[in-house]
């Protein structure tokens, strides 16, 4: 799966992400959908529908986010903050 390298926009010990998201049709029938995950894709990972929006993803693979989308549409994404800590699951 395509990720983002988050490197440059958050330090190694974030644990928590906020993202804003844009999603955008390159098809009058595409569906506004799109999924998002950090580390091994996990049963439910979150999930963003409509033309944007916001959302929190833990970061399991520090650094790093994982997502998925039809070939369809164009998916934009910004952190707009971010929670740093330590404590597992």
């Amino acid at each position: 799966m395509p990720e983002f390298a988050l490197a440059s926009q958050i330090p190694t010990n974030a644990r928590w992400i906020k993202i804003h998201y844009q999603i955008r049709t390159l098809a009058p029938d595409a569906e506004l959908v799109a999924q998002l995950w950090s580390g091994p894709m996990p049963e439910n990972p979150v999930v963003l529908r409509g033309e944007s929006g916001d959302a929190f993803v833990r970061l399991d693979k520090p650094q790093s986010l994982s997502y998925q989308h039809a070939p369809n549409v164009e998916l934009r994404l910004k952190v707009t903050a971010y929670k740093v800590g330590t404590e597992e699951r």
